[in-house]
């Protein structure tokens, strides 16, 4: 019952207000992450396919590697360069290069208070550089992303084979200046997901997300988007 209660409260303080239209989407993801070398960095790789449901839905394909260095026990430093491809049969088809920047400061606990594994706070910028496959303008910007969220184990204090764990996140999205003129351009979201722990290799998670979005190229129409992700993560 307090795990619900502390959800609830997050959900409370995060979910975006609905709009006036809404949407469907579906996400499906890969990440690996080798192990071994340097203990102060870690790299992962992740590779994935986004979809809008329904007629005239768009489908973006991507790839994304990020390096983690930790010297701070709670304060983590990541950078990441990521590529996409859209298909977009109502607009324009694009390719975005996305490198960015993120810092992310947490709290080491492990089952000590509220079963809470590791909630944390971050700040995030990206830069923003679409390339269209016709005539229209490429753009570039930069952006800012601010999230907090963890877990919440379920049956066990730690995180170990066999574990059925909770995760929470709530995100924040502005520009910084003169934001791209897209489809889905995101405002804030907040997810709550479902995990498993297989193997120390394996896990897999749910996740559910309420996003509130808005589509640049119709004068900022907002929508409330619902999207359905499913992750699996892969340690070798």
């Amino acid at each position: 019952m307090k795990y619900i209660f502390l959800v609830l409260i997050f959900l409370s303080v995060f979910t975006p207000h609905v709009g006036l239209a809404q949407s469907n989407q579906l996400w499906l993801d890969y990440m690996g992450y080798p192990l071994g070398g340097d203990i102060h960095w870690d790299w992962e790789i992740n590779t994935g396919y986004n979809r809008l449901l329904g007629k005239g839905g768009w489908s973006d394909f991507y790839l994304n590697n990020t390096f983690t260095y930790q010297k701070i026990w709670w304060l983590l430093f990541d950078g990441s360069f990521e590529f996409h491809y859209t298909r977009d049969p109502e607009y324009f088809n694009s390719i975005e290069l996305r490198p960015w920047v993120m810092t992310t400061a947490r709290w080491l606990t492990e089952g000590e208070y509220l079963n809470l594994y590791y909630p944390y706070f971050a700040v995030l910028i990206e830069n923003r550089n679409i390339y269209y496959e016709d005539e229209e303008p490429n753009q570039h910007t930069f952006r800012l992303r601010l999230r907090a969220g963890g877990k919440i184990t379920l049956n066990t204090e730690k995180m170990t084979v066999g574990t059925v764990f909770i995760n929470f996140r709530g995100e924040y999205f502005t520009d910084i200046g003169k934001g791209v003129t897209e489809r889905f351009a995101s405002k804030h979201r907040v997810m709550l997901g479902l995990g498993y722990i297989f193997t120390y290799a394996f896990r897999a998670e749910f996740y559910y997300y309420i996003h509130q979005s808005r589509n640049t190229y119709k004068d900022e129409f907002n929508t409330t988007d619902n999207i359905f992700s499913f992750l699996v993560r892969h340690y070798f």
